[in-house]
């Protein structure tokens, strides 16, 4: 599921990915950490994450703080792709809180929006 929906988002929206193909590498890439990350900080009951997220320099901030059982997940980033994907995936992270009890999760993303594709 949280392929189909980085696939769809990433690929189509750059025109990289026919239908039926592997998406982007550094998609599956950023989806994998920001994914443990996130399990991490839920499971330490808030915090910030720093990661860099492949050779190309590209870096990822997670804040997470929990109040109850609701959560707000911030994810900042300069990089396109990793802006993209992050919000391709903002459903599978409120599954991710749900799983740890959170009954409320705002999550959202801050970037550079994603291009609409060259005609």
């Amino acid at each position: 599921m949280m392929e189909a929906a980085v696939q769809r988002s990433v690929g189509f929206r750059h025109g990289r990915v026919p239908a039926g193909r592997a998406m982007v590498p550094q998609a599956a890439a950023v989806a994998s950490q920001a994914r443990r990350a996130v399990r991490a900080l839920l499971a330490q009951r808030g915090g910030t994450m720093l990661l860099r997220l492949w050779s190309g320099g590209a870096e990822l901030r997670i804040d997470c703080a929990l109040a109850g059982r609701s959560a707000d997940l911030v994810f900042a980033t300069r990089d396109e792709v990793v802006a993209v994907v992050l919000r391709a995936l903002a459903p599978a992270f409120e599954s991710e809180c749900a799983r740890c009890g959170i009954s409320h999760a705002r999550i959202t993303c801050s970037g550079p929006a994603a291009r609409p594709a060259a005609a």
